[in-house]
């Protein structure tokens, strides 16, 4: 780098201003980002080579305008032109075979710390063996107020320079350095894949997509699968629920029937006891289950309950008159005042029953039950009982 304007235009400042050392880091170091090794494929061995050279550059013009700068700021380029021409021109003839030695030993420049170095994760190898006068390779460099301090010290300046070899700048890589890196870049370049290789890369990719299908499958499948179970799973508990539901409206309806025709059954039973017929003359009830029925005050004259179910029943003032009894079933009946004159009651079964002031005259009781043994658990208090056959076979007189 020989001229302000020079490094203006590498770090793309304008050439008519006054720059400070912050302008021109700033635009050192968007312009490090663009060209950057790293952004660049590895198999884009041209663009790396010349992103490097591109950094190079950049770093050249900014440390060239730090050594310029005063206080911290750069005059413009256009006024500065011929004087800092001329005396660079001077400085440079005087130290180029200085610079030239020190730059073969080491591959760096002097002094600035925060200056990129050509040296990423692609270019490690190739830029520590472009640096073998560095035996740790570790891009060290002295601070550069340091060298300045030396360089201003005659006396001290050849034991500095010696023991810093790479104070030189700028920097220029020998040719044997240079050849080295270009020949790396040719065989990097030139070494291609054989068929063997292409195939086992091919073979290779084409089992990893194989994989890879297959095993897309297998989770579309097994996703496939669990969708059907669970369908499944809420098609049957659907229809269990419906089908519950169903039996449930089935049981609510049977017992709503029932309900009905118990309340009916009920309100017969009432209409039957509340509204009576007074008048069942001649009716056959035969062999009918009468139990405990009220037909007190009842017309039952000439009725056939031969053989009829009448126990507990109530038939208090009941009209039997010439009624058919016979083998009827009268336990614990209550026939209080009932006219039972020329009823048929043989071999009815009359224990229990209350007779009392009932109007037995006529009555067959030929055969009835009255009680047991010679006790007689029929109540008679007060009965007529004239004419009446016994149940001994006597005429009551």
């Amino acid at each position: 780098m020989d001229s302000i304007e020079q490094a203006y235009r590498v770090l793309e400042l304008e050439l008519d201003k006054s720059t400070s050392m912050k302008e021109v880091n700033q635009a050192y170091k968007d312009l490090v980002f663009i060209w950057h090794p790293d952004r660049i494929p590895n198999d884009r061995a041209r663009l790396i080579e010349k992103a490097e050279e591109k950094i190079k550059v950049l770093n050249d013009a900014r440390s060239f305008l730090r050594s310029q700068a005063k206080n911290g700021r750069l005059p413009a380029a256009t006024a500065t032109e011929t004087s800092t021409r001329k005396n660079n021109q001077s400085a440079y003839s005087r130290s180029s075979a200085t610079r030239a030695r020190n730059t073969r030993a080491y591959g760096y420049r002097p002094g600035d710390d925060s200056t990129y170095r050509p040296y990423s994760r692609r270019t490690k190898t190739a830029t520590r063996t472009a640096t073998d006068g560095n035996s740790n390779g570790d891009g060290y460099r002295p601070p550069y107020e340091a060298y300045r301090r030396a360089a201003a010290s005659s006396e001290y300046g050849a034991t500095y320079r010696a023991r810093y070899p790479s104070s030189a700048w700028p920097r220029r890589e020998d040719s044997a350095t240079q050849s080295s890196r270009n020949g790396a870049a040719r065989n990097g370049r030139a070494k291609q894949p054989s068929a063997e290789e292409k195939a086992a890369r091919a073979k290779a990719t084409a089992e990893r997509k194989a994989s890879d299908r297959a095993a897309r499958e297998k989770a579309i499948a097994e996703r496939k699968a669990r969708e059907k179970a669970a369908r499944e799973k809420a098609i049957a508990e659907r229809k269990a629920r419906e089908k519950a539901a169903k039996e449930k409206a089935a049981r609510d309806k049977l017992a709503r029937e029932e309900a009905a025709k118990e309340k009916a059954i009920q309100k017969n039973a009432s209409k039957g006891t509340s509204k009576r017929d007074p008048d069942l003359s001649g009716v056959n009830m035969s062999g009918a289950n009468l139990k405990e029925k009220d037909f007190s005050g009842r017309n039952l004259s000439g009725a056939d309950l031969s053989g009829a179910d009448l126990s507990d029943t109530f038939m208090h003032k009941v009209n039997l008159n010439r009624a058919n009894l016979r083998k009827a079933r009268l336990f614990r009946a209550n026939l209080l005042q009932a006219d039972l004159s020329h009823a048929d009651l043989s071999g009815a079964d009359l224990i229990g029953a209350d007779l009392s002031g009932a109007d037995l005259s006529g009555a067959d009781l030929s055969g009835a039950k009255v009680g047991y043994g010679d006790k007689i658990m029929v109540k008679l208090l007060g009965a007529r009982l004239t004419g009446t056959i016994m149940p001994n076979g006597r005429i009551h007189e």
